[in-house]
């Protein structure tokens, strides 16, 4: 009943409801360990995927569009994780030296990336809370920015000036 509490709140609430909830399930992402998300059956059977964050706090324009600049950029981040680690398995922190593995780490910008965002946005002269993402679809765990050039754009931009670190 907490959950179904919970996902009452969500901002999408009736249609992630739907013809109402016959059990909850939280499953991987894929995006990197811990990384998880909430889905609701329904009685018809049908399913849904949540945030129980998003639910609780409702995220604000600038923070979706933050998601959506990191969610384009997500294959960029993963591929150079991976190359990080393919030497080996255990690697040096860039920051303090100390042994990691792939699960459990995180990759680092160098530059904080909302130092990049901004950069981006001053360029293309376009506000940050203007940055619009498209409304999430059942199945979707990523947030997506609704104007593909910009898009683009921004996808071109961080493969030229990101500088990450493991």
């Amino acid at each position: 009943l907490f959950l179904l509490g919970v996902l009452g709140m969500h901002r999408q609430a009736a249609a992630k409801i739907g013809c109402g909830v016959a059990r909850f399930r939280r499953l991987a992402t894929g995006f990197g360990p811990g990384a998880t998300v909430f889905w609701a059956e329904r009685v018809d059977g049908s399913t849904t995927d949540w945030s129980f964050h998003a639910a609780v706090n409702p995220p604000s324009p600038v923070k979706e569009a933050l998601t959506g600049l990191r969610h384009a950029v997500i294959d960029q981040v993963l591929a150079f994780r991976k190359a990080a680690f393919s030497a080996s398995p255990v690697i040096p922190c860039a920051l303090t030296g100390v042994p990691i593995r792939v699960s459990g780490s995180h990759a680092d910008h160098v530059r904080p990336f909302r130092d990049l965002v901004e950069d981006f946005c001053r360029e293309w002269d376009v506000a940050l809370e203007a940055i619009e993402v498209e409304p999430t679809r059942d199945g979707e765990t990523l947030t997506v920015l609704a104007d593909a050039e910009l898009r683009e754009a921004w996808v071109q931009f961080y493969l030229e000036r990101a500088e990450l670190r493991m």
